[in-house]
């Protein structure tokens, strides 16, 4: 795809069309443009084709071929409602097609008819053109996004299936999007469908192989430094929307059955993280400093993300932590600031007290709402929203690859993960106890464990076999 037509495309929605822009503008000034850039030809376009149900907008018929896409245009800044889905999956139904777009020019809705469920329910991705802040999507998700409405992702190479399966499969488990174990679910399947996409010709049910999830983690710990719970976790997300396919007949297949991804994973972990994982140096001063400056050169967002930043260094929260914070959680008194956690209240330190102050701020210039609570959120569609988990975790991590002066291999391995184990591990060797660590975090002792390097966990254990043996244990008297 033309990256330049796409942005003239994008600018001429932006600054050349009116609010309320009519059905028929849209549709040919517009959505034609973008499906041909997505490879659609003019000549296999027909218009306003009428069926049983009423009319769709576009019908595209690729010449020597029995594929068809139904497309429904509305009018500039038209809110989709369940009736419009509805309308598009009767054509659909009508006439046995399998995919459907519907759009109002800006934002785009693809369409599976083989999921089984509710019309809104078969939205197996979206695309905004004019992209916004808050969006489900991040903004380079966003763009991945926009190549499986392609005609060769559809239709040729047919890999935007994959994503109708993991829909699917969400339904079937009952996995909602704002979980926040659907951010999780949906980055590794994915992530795991855009590699097959990248190296297979064609992309059907057969690849759907424990051969191929070996490839795909060799493939990132290859790019990337993974900690081993990451790595596990990843896989076990991949192997369940498999086993899924399998349970329901789309895979002919028993692979996923008694699956373990720790025992399927060992080989790399041993490779990639036991040796190498653990033993990635703390973020430095000079490393955070560079992130802060960094978020300097945009004004619009630094109180935010210097916010962010610190309160990750301060406390390493969990990523739901910092999800859920309210203004509620952030206590004045006594011309001081605490953060409640867990019941517990913990005093700011005065700076950060002040990035605070400058945060709230610029914030209330923006959120009207005093029934709206979270602290950080994400302006979309004239409404304020609770920022996703995939924003937080792309505004730290995005960043680290912009930042000047370090190499790109400790670009690899600086991420919210690295933050963490580094917060962890300095405490620690400070004097912190796991429990003291796991009250303000809000992360168990078992997953604070998995940040602790080898050196520091030496460290502990010279001093727990000192202290077996010393007149601490309370059993001392008896067993000394």
């Amino acid at each position: 795809m033309d990256k330049n037509e796409l942005e003239n495309l994008h600018n001429f929605y932006t600054n050349n069309l009116r609010e309320k822009e009519s059905e028929e503008t849209i549709k040919m000034l517009v959505v034609k443009d973008l499906l041909h850039l997505l490879g659609y030809k003019k000549e296999w376009f027909k218009c306003e084709e009428q069926n049983m149900l009423g009319k769709s907008d576009i019908k595209i018929i690729p010449p020597n071929s029995n594929d068809i896409l139904y497309i429904e245009t509305k009018c500039k800044d038209y809110k989709i409602t369940k009736k419009d889905y509805s309308q598009l999956s009767g054509y659909m139904d009508s006439t046995n097609t399998e995919w459907g777009i519907i759009t109002n020019g800006n934002h785009y809705y693809l369409l599976n008819k083989s999921i089984n469920g509710k019309s809104e329910e078969r939205v197996i991705l979206e695309y905004l053109l004019e992209y916004r802040s808050g969006f489900k999507y991040s903004k380079k998700q966003n763009g991945i996004n926009l190549r499986y409405f392609s005609y060769d992702r559809i239709f040729k190479k047919k890999s935007t299936k994959y994503f109708a399966y993991f829909r699917e499969y969400t339904i079937k488990n009952r996995i909602h999007s704002n979980d926040i174990s659907f951010k999780q679910y949906q980055s590794a399947n994915f992530n795991f469908f855009d590699y097959l996409d990248s190296n297979e010709r064609i992309c059907d049910e057969s690849l759907l192989n424990p051969t191929r999830i070996t490839g795909y983690f060799q493939d990132i710990v290859y790019k990337k430094q993974y900690a081993k719970s990451s790595l596990i976790n990843k896989c076990s997300y991949i192997a369940s929307t498999l086993k899924y396919l399998e349970d329901c007949g789309k895979l002919q297949t028993k692979h996923f059955n008694n699956f373990n991804s720790e025992t399927f994973l060992s080989d790399i972990i041993n490779e990639h993280c036991d040796k190498n994982s653990k033993e990635i140096p703390p973020l430095t001063l000079i490393e955070a400093n560079s992130l802060l400056n960094y978020y300097s050169q945009n004004w619009s967002s630094y109180s935010r993300n210097k916010l962010l930043f610190k309160l990750y260094l301060f406390i390493c929260p969990s990523i739901e932590t910092i999800h859920n914070l309210k203004l509620d959680n952030f206590i004045l008194r006594n011309n001081k600031v605490y953060l409640k956690i867990s019941n517990y209240e913990f005093e700011l330190p005065q700076p950060l007290v002040n990035d605070y102050n400058k945060y709230i701020k610029s914030r209330n210039a923006r959120v009207v709402d005093p029934n709206f609570r979270y602290l950080f959120y994400t302006y979309y569609g004239k409404k304020c929203r609770q920022m996703s988990p995939t924003t937080i975790m792309s505004i730290i991590n995005n960043s680290f690859n912009n930042l000047p002066n370090i190499s790109d291999e400790r670009k690899k391995q600086l991420n919210i993960s690295t933050i963490q184990k580094s917060v962890i591990t300095l405490m620690l060797t400070n004097g912190f106890s796991v429990e003291q660590i796991s009250l303000f975090t809000e992360l168990s002792v078992g997953t604070i464990y998995n940040y602790i390097d080898t050196k520091t966990l030496k460290n502990i254990a010279t001093k727990t076999k000192k202290d077996l043996l010393s007149s601490k244990h309370p059993y001392a008297k008896l067993l000394f």
